[in-house]
């Protein structure tokens, strides 16, 4: 993806240390990284925030990616395929097409993941994460720049950016 770069690192100690890292070499100085909650306000927890760029960061098993740009306004997701084949999941994370594809498809567990990043990427760059009930996120729909990639056997990452 054009002007976005996205890292995936195994899971440490301090996240948003590879999350500042990151933006501060996009932008050529260090940087700090602080939080907002667009919902109650709050500055300990939320989406974080990097004066002068646009970043987001994920968790899933042993991994975390890290994404920055100055485009606009950035998500990144990261899932183990594995870990959204739960039982259930389907009901509360997809609309009835996207079920049907998923039941479908020659590899269900690996779409769900793409598809769910998807939604969660898109989520997390419009800022207003799971608040927003994901069967109503078409992603085929969405005004975004959307990538997906296997950073290794097992997960998922996908990254979006806003356009317009």
């Amino acid at each position: 993806m054009h002007d976005v770069t996205v890292e995936v690192h195994p899971r440490g100690d301090d996240d948003h240390a590879l999350l500042a890292a990151l933006a501060s070499r996009l932008l050529g100085h260090p940087v700090t990284v602080d939080h907002h909650c667009a919902h109650c306000g709050g500055t300990d927890h939320g989406q974080p925030r990097v004066e002068g760029a646009f970043v987001s960061l994920a968790r899933a098993g042993a991994l975390v990616a890290v994404a920055a740009t100055t485009r606009g306004p950035v998500g990144v997701d990261i899932e183990t395929v594995d870990g959204v084949a739960a039982s259930g999941f389907d009901d509360v994370a997809f609309g009835d097409a996207e079920r049907d594809r998923i039941a479908h498809a020659d590899e269900p567990d690996l779409l769900r993941a793409t598809l769910w990043t998807a939604k969660e990427a898109l989520l997390k760059a419009a800022g207003t994460g799971l608040r927003i009930d994901p069967r109503r996120v078409d992603v085929a729909e969405a005004s975004a720049e959307i990538e997906t990639f296997a950073p290794r056997a097992g997960y998922v990452v996908t990254v979006a950016v806003l356009s317009g």
